[in-house]
């Protein structure tokens, strides 16, 4: 009882993430022409230029997420079969894992890419 409500929890936690990182992408990608207008004008050009550092590092962000979610996958692959406590646990902990992961994706985006 307590892992299936924990492994509910954990996956409610893990989409809630990626919905809420994807909605980030897509709102960049949505103003991004406001800043690209700033390009033109000599005073305000230093606002277009960190507004292309930070799209590329949630674009990265994004690509992050898709890679740890892909070797979730492919671990939670090799646990699936094994129907016993300890398989729960060890599905469990690779879901914190994922959540862990997939909270510092952006962080470390930004800190790859120089923008902090």
């Amino acid at each position: 009882m307590p892992l299936q409500l924990g492994m509910k929890i954990m996956s409610l936690v893990i989409t809630v993430i990626v919905y809420g990182r994807m909605i980030e992408i897509v709102i960049y990608w949505v103003f991004s022409p406001i800043p690209f207008a700033t390009f033109t004008h000599s005073e305000f050009s230093q606002i277009g230029k960190n507004f292309i550092k930070l799209f590329a590092a949630v674009l990265l962000q994004g690509g992050f997420m898709i890679l740890c979610v892909s070797i979730y996958s492919i671990l939670v692959r090799q646990h699936v079969m094994e129907v016993s406590v300890n398989g729960g646990w060890v599905l469990m902990g690779y879901c914190a894992v994922l959540i862990i992961t997939l909270a510092s994706s952006g962080k470390m985006s930004k800190k790859f890419l120089g923008t902090f």
